[in-house]
């Protein structure tokens, strides 16, 4: 009896073994894997301590360099004396000789320091330099104007350095310029584009022509520093909007104080320019900021020498490429063009609801359409659609208007012959004859623009 229980038990002591250590296994594991954590956790924690430790040292070391000696501070107390006419004047006639045996040397030293600050070359060597000299704020920065006095201040003893290059360029051009190895703008020397060109004026280091060197390029290229701060690249990231702002910010008082006028929109092609380069991500802000200001600009070609493609041109592909050969590729170019199509079609109709009775502006597109030989008959062919019959009595009325036959009331004046009005108004004669004429090329323009569509 005792056998058999004995030989029953067998089975479930060695279940009971197995289960035991197969738990160990686990929670050894377990206390492996724990320790590993904490000992990399510790690795880390140790590293971090150990990069603060040398931060904080390397803080203290750049104030214990920008401090001054117990000598130094001696100094300037012998200096302030001076100024205020406390000491005898052999003391004084001692103290201008080592003044002026040192002068050279001290003067260059704070040039140099000056000619730093305003053209530091790359991005993140500036980022901890101006965190070294306190310049941590941006032209959008409400104290930003405290930090910009203090370096006009330096400035203004050596205004030389505004006018002096490096590397073919000016201070104010590297200030808009993409620097460094990932190729980032340096939002606190982009701010200080509008002192310098102020500087530049009221100091007078540059020609007119060079505008506070605004519009000076480097070597052969064609762009200068409104190019550069106009059409500058964006991408999209976590600092987009800010370098939006302040991008905005520069165009805004370079334009409040007359160094960006309305006359360079067009000479500098900026919105065609803006249009034709590849500068990221697109932004409607920046190009409704210069149309706004400069309506014209978008009559004018963005290339003139290379064809009269307006900025609307180079909206609309001329043909369709590097199209992956897919059913859903096709579908969805397709579906994306019928949209974008639609948008378009839909804003023009919503300008002429808005404008559904007669006006001089439309009157006056009407004329350029029939006159102007650059404009394509597309532009005609749309304004006649939208009111043929009006149209075509409103073209003699303005044709008598440019040939001076008017009188200040807008009547015909006397010894206009019928003859010239015949000729005039021969386009119109199909509204005398019949309005089923005129009812039917209504419906041929409808059913051409949905064609179109």
């Amino acid at each position: 009896m005792v056998l058999v229980l004995g030989l029953g038990l067998v089975p479930v002591l060695c279940t009971c073994w197995c289960w035991f250590r197969g738990v160990s296994r686990v929670e050894s594991s377990q206390e492996r894997n724990r320790i590993d954590t904490n000992k990399t956790m510790n690795h880390h924690e140790n590293n971090e301590h150990r990069r603060q430790e040398d931060e904080l040292l390397q803080q203290q070391q750049l104030q214990a360099e920008h401090l001054l000696s117990p000598e130094g501070q001696k100094v300037l107390s012998i200096l302030g004396s001076r100024s205020k006419s406390e000491l005898p004047p052999f003391i004084n006639g001692q103290i201008n000789q080592a003044v002026n045996s040192i002068a050279n040397e001290f003067l260059s030293k704070v040039r140099t320091a000056v000619q730093k600050l305003i053209m530091i070359g790359n991005v993140a060597e500036a980022e901890r330099e101006e965190r070294e000299r306190g310049l941590t704020k941006t032209i959008v920065d409400e104290d930003w104007y405290d930090d910009e006095r203090k370096i006009a201040k330096a400035i203004r003893y050596f205004p030389d350095v505004l006018s002096e290059k490096k590397f073919g360029m000016y201070p104010i051009m590297w200030a808009g310029r993409r620097q460094g190895g990932n190729m980032a703008y340096n939002l606190k020397n982009l701010s200080r584009i509008p002192l310098l060109a102020e500087l530049g004026s009221e100091l007078g280091q540059f020609d007119e022509e060079l505008r506070e060197g605004l519009l000076s390029t480097y070597a052969d290229e064609e762009w200068n520093v409104l190019h550069f701060i106009i059409c500058y690249d964006r991408i999209e990231n976590g600092t987009t909007d800010l370098v939006d702002e302040c991008f905005s910010a520069v165009w805004k008082r370079l334009r409040q104080n007359n160094h960006l006028k309305k006359e360079d929109i067009n000479e500098c092609n900026l919105v065609g320019r803006l249009l034709m380069a590849n500068i990221g991500i697109f932004s409607g802000t920046r190009l409704l900021y210069f149309v706004d200001w400069d309506p014209m600009t978008l009559t004018i070609p963005c290339e003139p020498e290379h064809g009269n493609m307006l900025p609307i041109h180079w909206t609309a592909p001329e043909e369709i490429s590097d199209i992956q050969d897919s059913i859903k590729g096709w579908i969805m170019m397709f579906s994306s063009f019928e949209k974008v199509m639609n948008e378009v079609l839909d804003c023009i109709a919503n300008y002429f609801a808005a404008s559904a009775s007669s006006s001089t502006t439309e009157s006056s597109l009407l004329m350029s359409a029939v006159t102007d030989e650059t404009i394509h008959l597309e532009g005609l062919y749309t304004l006649l659609c939208k009111d043929p019959n009006d149209a075509l009595l409103q073209l003699p009325k303005h044709l008598l208007q440019e040939d001076g036959r008017t009188d200040d009331n807008g009547g015909i004046k006397a010894g206009t012959s019928i003859t010239m009005l015949t000729s005039l108004s021969t386009s119109t004669s199909t509204d005398t004859v019949s309005s089923t004429s005129i009812n039917t090329k209504n419906d041929n323009c409808t059913q051409s623009s949905s064609d179109k569509k």
